[in-house]
């Protein structure tokens, strides 16, 4: 979680050295890069980046005594009541812990071989409902809004949202989020333009904060009644073969560009991408701050989150199937099964169409501290997304074809 992922090792060593192991850039169709450029990537990523490595375990150690001390900190003040979970406090002993190895070996390995550190980011766990680990402040203000002795104490809620930090944000929006108490809709409606904002301005309405079953209550019948789950709100298009090393390794990453970083959703599907869309809850939109966070139409948005994106059941809602008739979602479906051992729903994009205009139309919004950067990096990301999308369609149709064939001789 936010609270506990700080690293300088991370900031200093293994961010530097992944960008600069990074591919170049795809070029337009019929360019190919220069001479100049191959050699200079090559002096990159194999010796600047060894160079770097050798820093590793003077940070490394810095990480440890850090979380340590913080750890150790965060502990006492718990025992004492204060604002902090559990989770956090044994989240910095782990770090702790991980830094200590990561000093001891961390140099020697990076200079061997710097692609380790593709393994040695910081990744967040899937998002908890365990509600007694949310700090005792929300818990507290929780209890008392629940009560009803009095009017609810939108003041105190409006301070902790501005003192909190980004865990605790993401506890404040879970806890009230649930729907078994009737006072929290209340709080949902009075703090809806400060926990959210809208992704255009909204002439004559006004942002939303709903519960899950709000949500399920004001879309189509017709999808609850298909048994298809209808909370999700963020959306990342890939390829077949992309999609089955996300399920196996359970997580979106961070693509370390040479201009941007981050694991990139979208509030709206986007095809031009790839064919296989999977289709996130909104719990995934505080468990890390976003890298990059831009505007690309009257009510798109795009996010491109500073860590690893979990995809797991507590995350993922369903996969859609850009153009994919009933049978391929089923095989999908199939395939979805035997990569991760779990049902995954898979449906057409056609089916859901209707659903995802419906959700649109309930003016959700977007977390309001996530950023609105220029049209000129926007474009530049989304030229090198579509890029790398067109490549990996390009590695992958020969692979696709074989199977095509095999099925068919099967």
């Amino acid at each position: 979680m936010p609270a506990i992922s700080f690293s300088l090792t991370e900031k200093a060593v293994i961010d530097p050295i992944l960008t600069l192991r990074a591919p170049l850039p795809p070029l337009e169709p019929g360019q190919a890069a220069s001479w100049t450029a191959k050699v200079w990537q090559g002096i990159q990523s194999e010796l600047v980046a060894r160079v770097v490595a050798v820093f590793t375990s003077v940070f490394a150690a810095a990480d440890a005594l850090i979380h340590l001390t913080t750890g150790m900190y965060k502990g006492t003040c718990l025992l004492a009541g204060t604002n902090y979970s559990k989770s956090i406090v044994y989240g910095h002993f782990r770090q702790a812990a991980w830094f200590t190895l990561l000093t001891i070996a961390g140099s020697i390995a990076g200079a061997i071989w710097p692609g380790v550190f593709k393994h040695c980011r910081y990744s967040p766990p899937p998002p908890s409902d365990n509600f007694p680990d949310a700090p005792p402040s929300v818990q507290g203000l929780a209890a008392a809004v629940q009560r009803g002795d009095q009017q609810a104490p939108f003041d105190q809620l409006k301070q902790l949202w501005r003192q909190s930090s980004l865990e605790n944000k993401h506890w404040f929006v879970q806890v009230f989020n649930h729907d078994g108490a009737e006072s929290f809709k209340a709080v949902r409606t009075e703090l809806a333009g400060t926990v959210y904002r809208p992704v255009q301005h909204l002439r004559d309405r006004q942002v939303k904060w709903l519960s899950a079953d709000e949500v399920d209550q004001r879309t189509t019948n017709a999808w609850r009644q298909a048994s298809v789950c209808s909370r999700s709100f963020f959306y990342h298009a890939t390829s077949e073969c992309a999609l089955e090393s996300i399920l196996k390794s359970k997580r979106i990453e961070v693509r370390h560009e040479k201009a941007f970083r981050g694991a990139f959703v979208s509030n709206q599907p986007e095809t031009g991408f790839g064919s296989c869309i999977l289709a996130f809850k909104r719990n995934i939109e505080r468990l890390s701050s976003l890298e990059h966070g831009f505007q690309t139409s009257q009510n798109r948005y795009w996010a491109g989150f500073s860590r690893d994106i979990p995809v797991t059941d507590s995350t993922l809602a369903y996969i859609m199937l850009d153009g994919g008739t009933e049978a391929e979602c089923r095989d999908m479906e199939a395939r979805c099964q035997q990569w991760t051992g779990r049902a995954i729903k898979v449906v057409s994009l056609r089916d859901a169409e209707e659903h995802l205009e419906s959700v649109q139309r309930l003016d959700i919004g977007i977390p309001s501290e996530w950023p609105s950067e220029d049209d000129r990096m926007c474009q530049k990301i989304l030229n090198t997304l579509r890029a790398r999308a067109a490549v990996a369609t390009q590695q992958y149709e020969p692979r696709q074809r074989v199977r095509q064939q095999m099925m068919a001789m099967a």
